[in-house]
């Protein structure tokens, strides 16, 4: 067995005792320490951990990114016994996942939720009217839907807002918005 091989043996052992899984990193890492053996490397170098991360074409940016933090996070336990190791810096392989576009509802569909929360079939008398109201009061209130779920009456007053209490976070309803949705 390599150095390198019972060096990440021994912190993949470490960092479970400390209570992380490392199911990814020790696939990573056991691939990263073949890859080292293959170009005869006997320390880790930043060349070759970007050209680990990256050489699979077919993976996106967000992948490569994820393989190279594997191989900083050993390099850097690493490097305190091997002063020749050199660590990833931070930002190397930059990758920013695209956030998802909001998207807002017209008046129309507004309205064609509403009817379909409301005459939607089910064996619970109770439950469109519960949906119509839940999504009526989100579209009046722009309340987002963990907010809303966790209202409750005693708490809460239309219209106020509590800077001690984060999930009574009610908006005034902006004039006209009822007349939009027939209510």
């Amino acid at each position: 067995m390599t150095r390198l091989r019972k060096a990440v043996r021994d912190y993949l052992t470490m960092r479970r005792g400390l209570g992380f899984k490392m199911a990814r990193h020790e696939v990573g890492l056991r691939d990263f320490v073949s890859f080292l053996e293959r170009k005869r490397s006997p320390y880790i170098t930043v060349k070759l951990a970007v050209e680990w991360a990256t050489q699979h074409t077919h993976h996106t940016p967000g992948e490569w990114a994820t393989r190279l933090t594997i191989v900083r996070g050993f390099a850097r336990h690493w490097s305190a016994t091997d002063p020749l190791t050199e660590v990833p810096p931070l930002g190397l392989l930059p990758f920013r996942p695209q956030r998802a576009q909001p998207y807002f509802y017209s008046h129309q569909e507004i309205r064609e939720l509403l009817n379909a929360a409301r005459t939607r079939p089910s064996i619970d008398p109770l439950r469109p009217g519960t949906y119509y109201c839940l999504f009526g009061l989100l579209a009046v209130t722009g309340l987002r839907l963990g907010e809303a779920l966790n209202l409750r009456n005693r708490r809460h007053r239309l219209g106020r807002r509590s800077s001690h209490d984060p999930g009574s976070q009610i908006r005034k309803v902006p004039p006209g918005t009822a007349s939009c949705l027939n209510l």
